[in-house]
């Protein structure tokens, strides 16, 4: 079976940037993704968490911020985890990001020359 996702959104908050023990990258961070209006005129729009690792994860860290525009192309991967604050389990689904475009950063004209290269996963 195929499980392939496409979807461009901005991101809600500034990325963040962790190392795993082997000293690799992994950036994390939510987009917005604006749906079909409804009959009473409001949107749907979907939040959802886009993980990429390796040498993308760093281009994400330095080049986007919170309300940059960017495509996500990737797979899906649903995640579950218990809340120790109320015992609850937890239930979500994320995007485990191949590629990351890099449409609108918010940045100055002259950073977004390098920004013409995808951010790709290792």
């Amino acid at each position: 079976m195929l499980n392939s996702i496409n979807l461009v959104g901005r991101l809600t908050a500034d990325p963040e940037l962790r190392k795993t023990q082997n000293n690799d990258s992994v950036v994390q961070f939510d987009i917005a993704n604006n749906g079909l209006k409804q009959a009473d005129g409001k949107e749907d729009t979907l939040f959802i968490r886009v993980v990429v690792y390796g040498k993308g994860a760093d281009a994400c860290q330095k080049f986007l911020s919170k309300g940059s525009l960017v495509s996500v192309t990737g797979r899906l991967h649903a995640f579950s985890y218990v809340n120790k604050k109320t015992n609850a389990e937890i239930k979500g689904v994320e995007i485990i990001a191949n590629n990351v475009d890099f449409i609108d950063t918010g940045k100055k004209a002259e950073a977004q020359a390098p920004l013409a290269q995808t951010a790709e996963k290792n």
